[in-house]
């Protein structure tokens, strides 16, 4: 007797496993990364408004607005402190840190990440475990994702393709936001020296 066939549908691709960004996409009211970063690409300026906001904010406000579930003044607020820490880290240097809109996606992503989680980070883990929900209703086995616990949230990583330099800069920014010590902000202004960032 012939044997049957079994197709095996291929693992799904890593970075389609990525929740915790997709998590944020959705926030925006987006699926894709692509999405959120074409629209994010028409924006002319790197820089800052007269109101010391990013374009980016501008253009979020006016273009997402609809599709966004982050109230206008937390997405301000976020915002804000990106700037302002931005702004910091850049005093010593001759020209203020401007951001490219894959840059400051990141960092507006922490933002959000951090506020949610030291706000109540109960709260994050129900949001984060209901959008695994609805993530693996439609995967194979396989492909499903683990749901998130209290130990989970703690850590947070990043996938850029953005070099060293970036990586120092969010380091720094990161470390402002969670007020780590004078003697890591020192190292990483004297890093952004030696790399001429």
């Amino acid at each position: 007797m012939a044997r049957r066939k079994t197709t095996k549908t291929p693992p799904m691709k890593f970075y389609k496993k990525l929740v915790l960004n997709q998590f944020f996409l959705k926030l925006f009211g987006v699926n894709k990364f692509e999405e959120l970063a074409e629209e994010l690409k028409k924006v002319k300026n790197e820089g800052y408004t007269g109101e010391n906001n990013t374009y980016y904010y501008e253009y979020l406000t006016l273009n997402f607005a609809d599709k966004c579930s982050i109230a206008r003044d937390e997405l301000l607020k976020y915002d804000e402190n990106i700037v302002r820490h931005t702004f910091r880290i850049s005093e010593r240097r001759e020209q203020t840190i401007k951001w490219k809109y894959f840059q400051y996606l990141s960092l507006l992503f922490t933002e959000i990440y951090l506020e949610k989680y030291f706000r109540d980070k109960n709260r994050l883990l129900e949001e984060l475990n209901e959008y695994v929900e609805e993530f693996n209703c439609d995967k194979d086995k396989q492909d499903k994702i683990e749901k998130y616990s209290l130990e989970d949230l703690n850590k947070i990583a990043f996938w850029n393709a953005t070099g060293e330099r970036v990586i120092i800069v969010m380091g720094a920014i990161n470390a402002l936001k969670s007020r780590i010590s004078g003697t890591f902000i020192k190292i990483i202004h004297a890093l952004l020296r030696a790399i001429r960032l």
